[in-house]
């Protein structure tokens, strides 16, 4: 797509360049692929800041494998990394945003769910853990 819609050209070339990238990242990791997987997601969420939907595919992404890997370390860092997109994806549409969460594996999209949630609130009960994404449970 970039080949023929040069990104650098106009912001409607670089959606059209990054929803390619978002797609060829999701096809990779459905034929078991994650290495390349990987590194187109990690490219998306180096998008610019004003991409947000970008970003967070990407981060989103890498969360998913890594979290079917159970690479802790990484997942951690990650879930830091959406944490500081999710003032961002709150103020995108209500469809746009659960389009975001959707793309999260299950058990990560409860945990982001109740981070949303609790960033929302005014006050959070003193019984909450402190960090933004709650341990497993």
């Amino acid at each position: 797509v970039a080949e023929h819609f040069p990104p650098g050209e106009s912001h409607e070339n670089r959606l059209y360049a990054y929803r390619a990238q978002a797609g060829l990242a999701t096809f990779y990791r459905e034929n078991g692929q994650l290495e390349a997987a990987l590194s187109e997601y990690a490219q998306l969420a180096n998008a610019p800041r004003t991409e947000v939907e970008f970003q967070a595919t990407g981060v989103i992404g890498q969360l998913n494998i890594y979290s079917q890997q159970g690479n802790g370390e990484r997942l951690t860092e990650l879930l830091d990394q959406l944490a500081h997109l999710l003032a961002d994806i709150d103020k995108l549409d209500r469809v746009s945003r659960n389009q975001l969460i959707q793309q999260l594996d299950l058990p990560l999209r409860k945990r982001v769910l109740l981070t949303l949630k609790e960033t929302r609130s005014p006050t959070r009960p003193t019984n909450q853990p402190s960090s933004r994404f709650p341990s497993r449970r």
